[in-house]
């Protein structure tokens, strides 16, 4: 609320119940949204730093209004930027990295190719994890594997638990799906920072952002 007295606009309570734009307008695009909110974060750190920071984003912000592509931007990557993720000058920094899918059901190879193209990353899917194993030794052909336990069974949990183990490859990220009735598995994985386990269902949404968590550390 605007005032003129000087001790109510000194009282920084007034800023905590700001409503968030997608309150005022919900049909506001995301791109727009994630702007907005990162230029009004009470973290000084998260704020943009500069006007051609915030510049950049809404470069980014317009193309894609104009594009009229998919807006995925969720506020709980506010501390990002757009223009950071899109990279203005170069490719999307997505598409220099590749996830390898460990998956046995072509079904669901097709999901998680399409998921993840979708989302910029470059992808390889193989059905063997023995294979696949095989191929990381070889040439490290990805920056991430996933280990898809649904249909792989016991088999994905002990390639996920020998990656984590062998020195020569544990520094890639990975992460093993768990089907609800493996759940009990994830007691008998290797997990630490970077090798996770995530029980289903779990929506694709969740998956990629598990996946961008992991390439950042």
């Amino acid at each position: 609320v605007e005032t003129k007295d000087r001790m109510k606009r000194l009282d920084k309570t007034r800023f905590y119940q700001v409503k968030p734009i997608q309150v005022v307008a919900p049909k506001m695009p995301h791109a727009v949204a994630f702007i907005v909110n990162k230029a009004m974060s009470l973290d000084v750190e998260k704020r943009y730093q500069s006007m051609a920071e915030l510049h950049a984003d809404l470069l980014v912000a317009a193309r894609r209004l104009e594009e009229g592509g998919e807006d995925d931007i969720a506020p709980t990557h506010i501390e990002t930027g757009l223009a950071a993720k899109e990279n203005l000058s170069g490719p999307k920094k997505a598409e220099q990295q590749a996830i390898m899918v460990v998956e046995s059901d072509v079904e669901m190879q097709n999901v998680f190719r399409e998921a993840l193209k979708k989302a910029g990353y470059r992808v390889l899917v193989i059905s063997d994890p023995e294979r696949a194993l095989e191929r990381i030794k070889d040439d490290a052909p990805a920056d991430l594997v996933i280990f898809n336990a649904q249909f792989i069974g016991p088999q994905a949990l002990t390639s996920f638990n020998e990656l984590v183990e062998d020195k020569r490859i544990n520094e890639m990220p990975a992460l093993l799906l768990l089907d609800e009735p493996q759940i009990k598995w994830g007691a008998m994985a290797k997990r630490d920072r970077i090798h996770l386990t995530v029980g289903m269902p779990i929506s694709l949404k969740r998956i990629r952002e598990v996946i961008a968590k992991l390439l950042e550390k």
